[in-house]
């Protein structure tokens, strides 16, 4: 696991909580008192202030780990094309070799 990844898996957590407590409130605040409801308007500003940096990071540390993603996807890649190579090289070595038959065998 590396920093990038642990870091991209806690930015994700926590605007999904954000976005969750966004979401509760919209729905509770219908049924709250003026007192209640600025206070709660004064928390979702304050969330709302988090969840503007924090989208840009997640944004850019998802780019990273993407390309990271793609990066290790070409290398697998291309460790199969050099597997590959290999094995086209003992297929034509195999198919070089004069085939033996019982008389190449027996005792002069």
């Amino acid at each position: 696991r590396t920093a990038l990844g642990a870091t991209l898996v806690d930015a994700a957590g926590l605007m999904l909580l954000c976005s969750l407590w966004i979401t509760i409130m919209r729905n509770v605040a219908r049924r709250m008192d003026k007192e209640s409801y600025d206070w709660l308007a004064l928390a979702t500003k304050e969330i709302g202030a988090i969840i503007a940096p924090l989208t840009q990071a997640t944004g850019l540390l998802l780019s990273f780990y993407a390309l990271n993603r793609v990066g290790w996807y070409w290398s697998v890649l291309m460790e199969g094309h050099v597997l590959q190579g290999r094995c086209h090289d003992v297929a034509m070595i195999a198919g070089a070799v004069k085939k033996n038959s019982q008389e190449d065998w027996l005792p002069r």
